[in-house]
């Protein structure tokens, strides 16, 4: 059975994949979040803010500097989905605690913020970190044709594969004989 970490808010399709999902993140609510669509959450100790990037800035840093005490997080994980740059910078420094194979690094890119289309110093450096992180990611995952043929090809000028998923809500509340069929063969392979 696969092992990964999200950032992503629906692990429920991860998990409708077999796999077993921990969820790894910032909060919006004052208190710690213990689960995320029926997954385990680790919550990275911070609070953060819509429209107060620099505190998501300093917040991610603490994490990164950080990221050791969250060493048994990363172990024995064969994909971590990063939601958004500051979850890369994250996933790409957990990866450096685990043991050879590496996990796979996903990057779900589902929003471009301002300051990356902007063309000031600031955001020079943050497209430069972009371009440096994506790099340790093995593909992009996005829901915008648009995104890809503006930002990522023309501005950001990324490399990674890009994977266009269509961003609607997986309704997995029913098994398809399909899915019964596989589940039956995955049991019988795997004892």
């Amino acid at each position: 059975m696969p092992k990964a970490i999200s950032s992503s808010l629906q692990p429920h399709q991860l998990c409708a994949g077999d796999a077993q999902v921990k969820v790894a993140g910032f909060r919006r609510t004052p208190k710690p979040v213990v689960t995320v669509a029926g997954c385990r959450a680790v919550d990275f100790g911070c609070q953060t803010f819509d429209a107060r990037f620099s505190q998501r800035i300093g917040a991610v840093l603490r994490t990164v500097i950080g990221l050791r005490r969250y060493e048994a997080l990363f172990a024995d994980v064969d994909l971590v989905v990063a939601r958004n740059l500051e979850m890369v910078a994250i996933g790409a420094r957990g990866r450096d605690f685990c043991k050879k194979p590496l996990p796979v690094l996903l990057y779900e890119c589902i929003d471009i913020h301002r300051l990356m289309l902007s063309r000031g110093p600031a955001d020079m450096v943050l497209r430069w970190l972009d371009r440096r992180l994506s790099r340790r990611a093995a593909a992009i995952i996005n829901s915008s044709p648009a995104f890809v043929t503006h930002y990522f090809h023309r501005i950001a000028h990324l490399k990674n594969p890009i994977r266009l998923v269509e961003n609607k809500v997986l309704d997995i509340k029913e098994e398809t004989p399909l899915d019964t069929k596989w589940r039956r063969a995955r049991r019988a392979h795997h004892g």
